[in-house]
C-alpha cells in the first residue's frame, strides 16, 4: 500500500488513459463535470445543499467584487433569484456552477475594459457561457478519446473512497484558508473525520454545538414569526428525544465550522501537524480496509 501524503490534494477522477491526452485545464473541466457525493448534480441537491451553494456563490461574489452587504430583504430576493437560475442547469454539477461563477467574476465574459456586475441575470449568462463555450467542447473531446478505449470496469474500493474523502477535506481546508468560507455538501467533512476516528465528540461538546446551532437558527428567523415558532417547536421536540434531520445536519456544520476556524488561527507548523494527524488516521483506515 502506498500511503498518502499531505501534498496529495486533488482526487484523481479522470481515468489515466484519458488524462494523459488532455491539457491540465481540460482535465480540470472534465473532473468538475463528474458527479459524486461531494460534487452532486444540481438535480440531486437537497434543500440544505442548494442553500449552501447559493450562500457560497453570494459570499464569493461579494469577496471578489468587494461589494457591500445588501439589507436582509434585498439579499433574500437576490438569493431566490440565484436559486431559480441554478435550477435551469439540472445536469451541471455544483463544482461546475462555482467554476462558471469564478470565470464570470474574473471578467471572462465581458468586453475588454468593461465592468463586472453580479446579479442573477448576469450569473445565468455566465453559467450558460461556461456550459456552451467551455464545457461542451471539452466534453466532446473527452468522448472522442473515450471511444478509442476499452469499456471501463473499475469501481472504487472502500479504500479509494477514503482517499477521495481526504482529497475533498484538503480542498475544504484550502478554500477556508483562502476565503474563510466553509463549502460542503451533505456534511461530508464531518462524516469523513468521524469515520476515520479523528473527530470524536463528547456529549458535552455535542450539546454545546446543539445550543449554538439552535440559538443561530432562532436569531436568523427573528423577522419571521411563523417560521421561528416552527423551529422552536422542532428544537423542543429534539430536546425530548425526537430526531430532526435538518437541525442535526446544521449541528454537524457548526462543529466543522468551529474546527475550521480553530485551524485558520493556528500557525503554519501547527496546521501542518494537524494535517499529519488526520493523515495518520487516513492511512490507518485505508490499511484496515485493504486487509479485510
Amino acid at each position: 500500500m502506498s500511503n498518502l501524503t499531505v501534498r496529495d490534494v486533488y482526487a484523481i477522477t479522470v481515468p489515466e488513459q484519458i488524462k494523459s491526452k488532455l491539457k491540465k485545464s481540460e482535465e480540470s473541466i472534465i473532473a468538475l463535470s463528474i458527479p459524486s457525493q461531494v460534487n452532486p448534480l444540481v438535480k440531486d441537491l437537497n434543500g440544505d445543499q442548494m442553500k449552501g451553494l447559493v450562500d457560497a456563490i453570494v459570499k464569493k461574489a461579494a469577496l471578489m467584487l468587494g461589494q457591500k452587504a445588501n439589507d436582509p430583504e434585498e439579499q433574500e430576493e437576490v438569493n431566490i433569484g440565484i436559486n431559480l437560475q441554478i435550477l435551469k442547469f439540472q445536469n451541471l454539477t455544483a463544482g461546475e456552477i462555482m467554476r462558471a461563477l469564478e470565470y464570470g467574476l474574473e471578467g471572462r465574459y465581458v468586453a475588454k475594459g468593461g465592468f463586472v456586475y453580479f446579479t442573477p441575470s448576469h450569473f445565468v449568462q455566465w453559467v450558460r457561457s461556461y456550459e456552451e463555450d467551455v464545457r461542451l467542447p471539452v466534453k466532446g473531446l473527452y468522448r472522442e478519446i473515450e471511444r478509442g478505449l476499452p469499456t471501463p470496469t473499475y469501481e472504487p474500493t472502500e479504500s479509494d473512497k477514503v482517499t477521495l474523502s481526504w482529497n475533498f477535506f484538503t480542498w475544504v481546508i484550502q478554500v477556508y484558508l483562502k476565503e474563510r468560507v466553509y463549502v460542503d455538501a451533505g456534511n461530508s467533512v464531518f462524516n469523513f473525520l468521524t469515520k476515520i476516528g479523528f473527530l470524536v465528540l463528547t456529549d458535552e461538546e455535542w450539546n454545546r454545538a446543539v445550543a449554538i446551532t439552535n440559538d443561530k437558527l432562532i436569531k436568523d428567523l427573528s423577522g419571521n414569526i411563523q417560521e421561528k415558532k416552527k423551529v422552536i417547536a422542532r428544537i423542543k421536540e429534539m430536546e425530548s428525544g425526537a430526531f430532526d434531520e435538518n437541525i442535526d445536519s446544521k449541528v454537524r456544520q457548526t462543529v466543522i465550522s468551529e474546527r475550521l476556524e480553530e485551524f485558520y488561527k493556528m500557525d503554519r507548523d501547527d496546521q501542518f501537524d494537524y494535517m499529519e494527524a488526520v493523515l495518520e488516521k487516513v492511512n490507518y483506515a485505508k490499511a484496515q480496509l485493504e486487509n479485510q
